[in-house]
């Protein structure tokens, strides 16, 4: 009897000891840091406050005032968030961009979010959102940099979580996706795991004020909304003509539940641009801000390249890869002739691999 005692109490000892090795090695996951983590811009070390970017939206947003597309104010808050599946990831260095809630003369209707091919190495979207102010709910537009910024704290999910983004960073060049984040298709090539921490709770509440998320910019987003950014693509400003034409996408239709939450496929970019100063990816594979240029004011934005055309012509060489112009009495023959065009690389982004279990919005 006594020998089956000490035995129970070995086994009991052995099991509270793997327990607490299990305690401990949950304990070490947890406390890895998350690589995404380099989405957010460093805190400002200056001692200024964050901006009030609600209180700048009207100047930032005055180019939507009185568009019968687009209105930068609202006298009531949008609709709840809708709940959706998130389509699969198409293919490399393509970047999610949330659906949202945009406002018209006909009321609210749903913008839906999209894959998009990022405009440069190192690019990260800052959601739009809607934040209560003077009275009025405004419209912040989303735009693209070097750090994610501040969204109002809204959970959009998809790695979205009210403070940056935990859905994949950039090192060496591409894009890494967190697949416990994102719906990563079979065209993805980069790949990795990591919990996420929702900043926020996990609701559909859609607007930053009372009665909505009360939270206030960090001064790390603070850092981020003062850098160069890069308005929204051509063709994320297409997705959005194409809803505000299409009277399923209005609240006052659908009741909340558009008729199209999500592009079904991903969508070029349409604009191949350098990435702005404060945006070029430094040694060690993350995006770093740098100094900036000495005329140039906090709410400076870098000059856009305009889009390419439809037409794919052969593409122009750089100056210094031109061969030169020699006069008949001085050209010599070389042992090899060069090329006089670079070689045609990869197309951006892949096509969408077969279809796989769409990831439901956490």
């Amino acid at each position: 009897m006594a020998r089956i005692a000490t035995v129970g109490w070995i086994g009991l000892a052995a099991a509270l000891a793997l327990g607490a090795a299990g305690c401990n090695r949950s304990q070490t996951q947890s406390q890895e840091p998350d690589p995404a983590s380099a989405n957010l811009a460093p805190a400002d070390q200056s001692g200024q406050p964050a901006q009030d970017q609600t209180a700048a939206a009207p100047a930032q947003e005055a180019q939507y005032q009185g568009s019968p597309e687009q209105l930068s104010e609202a006298p009531q808050p949008p609709p709840p968030l809708p709940d959706y599946s998130q389509p699969p990831c198409p293919g490399d260095n393509y970047l999610w961009t949330p659906g949202y809630w945009g406002y018209s003369q006909a009321g609210y209707y749903w913008a839906p979010g999209a894959w998009v091919t990022a405009p440069f190495v190192g690019a990260l979207w800052t959601p739009s959102y809607w934040g209560f102010s003077g009275g009025h709910y405004l419209w912040h537009a989303g735009y693209w940099g070097p750090h994610v910024g501040f969204y109002g704290g809204i959970n959009y999910g998809f790695g979205y979580t009210g403070l940056g983004f935990s859905g994949g960073y950039w090192g060496n060049g591409v894009f890494n996706y967190n697949r416990l984040a994102l719906n990563v298709g079979s065209g993805v090539h980069h790949v990795y795991d990591h919990a996420v921490v929702n900043y926020t709770p996990v609701n559909r509440i859609s607007f930053n004020g009372p009665r909505g998320i009360g939270v206030q910019a960090t001064a790390s987003e603070g850092v981020a909304f003062r850098e160069r950014r890069m308005e929204a693509l051509p063709a994320q400003t297409q997705l959005r003509h194409e809803a505000v034409g299409n009277r399923a996408q209005f609240a006052s239709e659908n009741g909340g539940r558009p008729a199209m939450v999500a592009a079904p496929r991903g969508i070029e970019g349409g604009r191949e641009a350098a990435a702005p100063p404060a945006a070029r990816e430094a040694p060690g594979g993350n995006a770093r801000p740098e100094a900036r240029e000495p005329n140039a004011g906090p709410g400076a934005r870098p000059e856009m390249p305009a889009a390419r055309p439809e037409s794919r012509a052969m593409p122009e060489s750089r100056p210094e890869a031109r061969p030169s112009i020699q006069r008949p009495e001085q050209a010599r023959p070389a042992p090899a002739a060069r090329p006089t065009e670079r070689p045609a690389g990869p197309a951006p982004g892949g096509r969408p691999g077969p279809g796989e279990e769409q990831k439901k919005r956490p």
